[in-house]
């Protein structure tokens, strides 16, 4: 469950640091509270083969997945044609 979970959040934004992933899974951003160890073995390439883990002086500085999701940006105008916003629209 939290496998799958990290591995999405993980693909959505393509990089993403430890100590995000670390506040969200303590947080219970992914349905309940776990422990960083719990994510560290998740996140494991034995288990996710997909999310390579970025290492600077020994430490996981962040997690990043081989195939990132692709956007396309769209503007958003408004009646009088000016640019109102940018959005991105998942491929």
């Amino acid at each position: 469950m939290l496998k799958s979970k990290l591995n999405s959040y993980i693909k959505v934004y393509g990089e993403v640091s430890y100590n995000e992933l670390k506040d969200k899974v303590e947080n219970g951003y992914f349905g309940r509270k776990y422990r960083v160890s719990n994510m560290e073995r998740r996140l494991r390439a034995s288990e996710s083969p997909d999310i390579e883990t970025i290492m600077r002086d020994n430490y996981i500085v962040a997690y990043r997945h081989r195939n990132p999701q692709k956007w396309q940006e769209a503007k958003v105008l408004s009646p009088t044609g000016e640019v109102e916003k940018i959005i991105k629209i998942p491929l």
